[in-house]
C-alpha cells in the first residue's frame, strides 16, 4: 500500500512538473512573440519615418534644382548649349537624372525623334545670313565636281574655297569634312588624316547635315588607338552628344 502511494505521488509530481514546464514554455513563446511584434512595429515606424524624411528632403532638393533650372537660358536655339547647361545643373544637383524643356504641348529638348537631315540652302542661310548664298553656290559647284563628274581634285579646290570663307564654324566644319573625303579619294591619307584631326579637335561637338557630331564621324576615320576608342566611349556614355536612333 505504501509503495502504491509513493508511486501515485511520483506520478503526480511528474504531471505537475510537466505542467509547469509546459506553462513556462508557453510563457516564453508569448514573450518572444510579443518582442517580435514590437520589433516589427518599431521597424515599420522607423521605415515610415525614414521614408517621410527622404520624401521631404527629395522635395527640397528637387525644388532647389528647379529654381536653378529657371536660370538656364532656354532662348538659345543651340541644342549643344542647352545640353551643356543642363549638364552643369546635373553635376550641381545629382538628384536630377534627366531634363526636359517643354514648349506648349511638345517637348523641345531633348528631341524625341530623329530630326530630318538638314537642307544645305536653309542651313547655310540660318548659320550665316550674310554669306550663306555665296557658300552654297561654291559648295554645290564642288559637290557637282565630286559626285556627278567624278573630279575629286577640282572638288577639293572648291571645298577648300568654302572652308576659307569668313563664315560660321558649322559651315567651315562641313566644308572641311568634304575636303577630307576628297583627299581620301585622291589617296592622300596623311592630308586626309590631318583634316579629320582638325575636325575632331576644333569642331568635334558640331554636327554635320545628318546631325552626326564630327568627333564621332571624323574620329572613326582616324586610326583608332585603344585610348581614343575608350575616350569616345566615355564621351558617349556621359552624354557629350545628343544622338538619336533612326526609326
Amino acid at each position: 500500500m505504501v509503495a502504491l502511494r509513493h508511486l501515485v505521488y511520483r506520478r503526480a509530481i511528474r504531471v505537475y512538473v510537466a505542467a509547469i514546464v509546459h506553462l513556462g514554455l508557453k510563457s516564453v513563446q508569448r514573450q518572444r512573440d510579443a518582442i517580435n511584434a514590437l520589433l516589427v512595429s518599431n521597424l515599420r515606424l522607423s521605415g515610415e519615418k525614414l521614408a517621410s524624411e527622404l520624401e521631404h528632403r527629395t522635395a527640397q532638393l528637387a525644388e532647389a534644382c528647379l529654381r536653378a533650372a529657371v536660370a538656364v537660358n532656354v532662348s538659345t536655339p543651340d541644342e549643344g548649349q542647352l545640353r551643356l547647361q543642363f549638364e552643369r545643373l546635373r553635376k550641381q544637383h545629382p538628384i536630377a537624372g534627366y531634363f526636359f524643356l517643354l514648349e506648349g504641348n511638345s517637348v523641345r529638348y531633348p528631341r524625341l525623334r530623329t530630326p530630318p537631315p538638314r537642307q544645305l540652302e536653309t542651313y547655310a542661310i540660318s548659320e550665316d545670313p550674310a554669306g550663306g548664298k555665296q557658300y552654297v553656290a561654291l559648295f554645290r559647284e564642288a559637290e557637282d565636281q565630286e559626285l556627278r563628274l567624278d573630279h575629286p581634285e577640282r572638288a577639293l579646290a572648291g571645298y577648300r574655297r568654302c572652308y576659307e570663307l569668313p563664315t560660321a564654324a558649322s559651315l567651315k566644319a562641313l566644308a572641311l569634312s568634304r575636303v577630307a573625303r576628297c583627299l581620301q579619294k585622291l589617296s592622300r591619307p596623311s592630308e586626309a588624316g590631318q583634316a579629320y584631326r582638325t575636325l575632331v579637335e576644333d569642331y568635334g561637338d558640331l554636327g554635320d547635315l545628318s546631325h552626326r557630331p564630327y568627333a564621332l564621324a571624323a574620329g572613326f576615320e582616324l586610326e583608332q588607338t585603344p585610348a581614343r576608342r575608350a575616350q569616345l566611349y566615355r564621351d558617349l556614355v556621359r552624354g557629350r552628344w545628343e544622338l538619336w536612333q533612326k526609326r
